[in-house]
């Protein structure tokens, strides 16, 4: 009786010895997941704030904060990918969508892309397995500066987390930041 009760001491011991590197990894992308939100509403009021920005990108803005802790998103884009569905034939929305880029002055349409990936990143925060997956392909392809003067915390925030994606114990396993 007292043996099982010890084995059954030393296996919970074991399992929270195991589970606290990933807790605290994880704890820690919670606080990554909400910065990236707080940063991606900064930029979004920005956004939204200027004159003349045209109404396809406040729907696009819209539709993003909607969407911002959905975890669907990131399995649907995946499945997408993997698929090959995601790249489409161009299409009058999309020459419309580019030819509304192209009429966004250089400061509008560098928010928009930091906006977009501020959004991305912030999304894989919202799924454990892919979020990870899809975080090492962005961060990797991310350039080491962001040429902005106007959003140098965003730049910052993902310099952050660049650095700490590359964080690496002794056993080759992702440190918790």
């Amino acid at each position: 009786m007292i043996f099982d009760l010890a084995v059954v001491c030393f296996i919970l011991a074991a399992l929270l010895w195991c589970a606290s590197p990933v807790l605290m990894r994880r704890f820690s992308q919670a606080e990554d997941a909400r910065r990236l939100r707080a940063e991606f509403y900064r930029i979004a009021d920005q956004m939204l704030d200027r004159d003349g920005l045209p109404s396809i990108f406040v729907d696009m803005i819209a539709v993003m904060m909607n969407h911002i802790l959905s975890r669907r998103l990131l399995w649907s884009f995946t499945w997408h990918a993997l698929s090959g569905r995601w790249i489409s034939q161009p299409s009058e929305v999309t020459s419309k969508f580019k030819s509304e880029i192209a009429s966004l002055s250089a400061d509008d349409r560098r928010g928009l892309w930091m906006l977009v990936g501020v959004f991305l990143v912030a999304l894989t925060f919202n799924n454990i397995v892919l979020g990870a997956i899809w975080r090492r392909v962005m961060l990797v392809a991310t350039p080491t500066s962001i040429p902005t003067n106007d959003l140098r915390h965003t730049e910052a925030v993902i310099a952050d987390l660049r650095e700490r994606s590359h964080t690496v114990d002794s056993r080759g396993c992702a440190a918790a930041a």
